[in-house]
Parts: structure tokens; C-alpha cells; sequence
């Protein structure tokens, strides 16, 4: 059975905006402020759709620019889970 994860994290973000938000809060302070294109190449990326082996997990970083996740290294194996995150400080 396949299932699609339809989440935030799909979509790129910067300092937690879309690219319009983003572009908007920019514009507050720069009436003619435009996307770099390094910006824009960050905006517009997408990530592909994968299939996750049955005993696997897939990890995402909130910080794509600066995350080393399963993007880049795979599904991780439930095997390989020491641990968990109970909740956050500080949010």
C-alpha cells in the first residue's frame, strides 16, 4: 500500500516563510527587492517522491540549507533508532 506524507516540510522554506511570504517580508524594508538567484534556486526545489522500505524511516532537517538528511544518505533502517524526541524548549 503506498501512502503520501502531505506535510510542511515538502515545501522549501526560509526563516520558517515560502517564497512569497519571504518576498513580502523583504519588500517591507526594500521596495525593490528581488530573489538572488541562489534564492531563487532554493525556492524552487522540489523533493522527489520516494519509496521508504518496509523497517525504515525517512529523516528531514527543518533547515534545508544547512540540514545532511535523508536526502542526502537514504532512509535510515529502525534499527539504527537509539532514541527519540519527546518535545522541543525554546519553540
Amino acid at each position: 500500500m503506498t501512502k503520501n506524507l502531505m506535510v510542511f516540510y515538502g515545501v522549501a522554506a526560509k526563516y520558517g516563510l515560502t517564497e512569497q511570504e519571504y518576498i513580502d517580508k523583504q519588500k517591507e524594508s526594500d521596495s525593490n527587492f528581488k530573489l538572488t538567484q541562489e534564492e531563487n534556486d532554493f525556492f524552487k526545489q522540489n523533493m522527489v517522491k520516494i519509496k521508504i522500505p518496509k523497517e525504515h524511516i525517512f529523516v528531514l532537517g527543518d533547515n534545508w540549507e544547512r540540514s545532511v538528511d535523508s536526502r542526502h544518505f537514504g532512509p535510515v533502517p529502525l534499527k539504527n533508532i537509539q532514541g527519540k524526541v519527546l518535545g522541543a524548549r525554546g519553540y
